[in-house]
């Protein structure tokens, strides 16, 4: 029922646990299913099939305004390269280098699919060339080339279209067979797929230090962010990433994300921010422009990037 809920244009996400009941902005002891709206709306503005249960399956629900999710500098050219700074596919704007992770004994720049991608949720990229800084900032070709994408996470959108001929035969067959006896009833196709991150990485082809701009973590590698609204910000779990098979150079990564848990991170538009995680396992719809993407498992947490901070990699803080 709760993926149900998210086809309401309002709902952009819920709580994968029972979390502390808000009641006037305060946490309480009291446990409920959070749902994320962009806006709370009076009852009277809503339609009998809009309004959200009190209870589901015996479970209270706690409606929590965060406003709409979209996926997001040290904005002058730094040589070497560091992290923390403006980067991008030169085919889009500008997003913020995260850190350098290995693989397989190579070394390559991390950072979100949709920093370094010109499309991510396309498995093969057209555009290839990496600039710092990003298109946005200044960063022109051939001049401030300093990688070339390699690999990301492909972003599934809500609901698309298979290209799966298996899938595409029978459903055909089912709505032949449905015109022939005047159901309107037609199938599609769509695939299903679990996002976990917004995760990509670049070959450099210049210099770089393995540094943050003006920053030394203290703690372990918490993630990286990648999108957020006007009064909260999502980040996809370094866990998730290292299953990938790409770990983060010389610092160790979060297993646990405790709520309350304090972080920290540097990026392109806000440079140094911290925050604290509200929640340790969400699933939230983001929209990435022209589609959505349904993201599962991911931390929320309060403001902590704005445009042009995603790829940011966030860190535990240490005191």
């Amino acid at each position: 029922m709760l993926y149900e809920i998210l086809k309401h244009k309002n709902i952009v996400g819920f709580s994968s646990s029972l979390m502390p009941k808000i009641v006037k902005g305060i946490e309480t002891e009291e446990r409920a299913i959070r749902i994320y709206v962009k806006k709370k709306l009076p009852l009277s503005e809503l339609r009998k099939h809009e309004i959200i249960p009190t209870e589901i399956n015996g479970i209270k629900t706690d409606i929590v305004e965060v406003g709409e999710i979209k996926a997001l500098a040290y904005t002058k050219r730094i040589r070497p390269i560091i992290a923390g700074i403006s980067i991008g596919n030169y085919a889009i704007t500008a997003g913020t280098l995260g850190w350098f992770f290995e693989k397989n004994g190579e070394i390559f720049l991390g950072s979100n699919a949709h920093v370094f991608c010109e499309n991510p949720a396309e498995g093969i990229q057209n555009e290839k060339r990496i600039v710092q800084p990003g298109k946005y900032d200044g960063g022109k070709v051939p001049n401030d080339i300093v990688a070339e994408y390699f690999w990301h996470k492909k972003v599934y959108p809500e609901e698309q279209v298979s290209t799966c001929p298996v899938a595409k035969i029978w459903s055909g067959i089912y709505n032949s067979i449905a015109k022939i006896f005047g159901a309107k009833t037609r199938l599609r196709p769509v695939v299903k797929e679990v996002n976990l991150i917004d995760f990509a990485v670049a070959k450099p082809t210049v210099a770089f230090e393995m540094t943050l701009y003006n920053f030394e973590p203290k703690g372990k590698f918490v993630g990286l962010g990648f999108a957020g609204s006007n009064t909260v910000s999502l980040v996809c779990k370094g866990i998730h990433i290292v299953k990938t098979g790409y770990k983060p150079m010389l610092y160790k990564w979060c297993d646990s994300y405790p709520l309350g848990m304090k972080i920290e991170k540097v990026g392109r538009t806000t440079e140094y921010t911290k925050a604290q995680i509200i929640d340790s396992s969400a699933v939230m719809k983001v929209s990435y422009g022209s589609y959505v993407v349904v993201f599962n498992d991911v931390i929320v947490t309060t403001k902590l990037l704005e445009p042009g901070d995603s790829g940011s990699s966030v860190w535990e803080v240490k005191e």
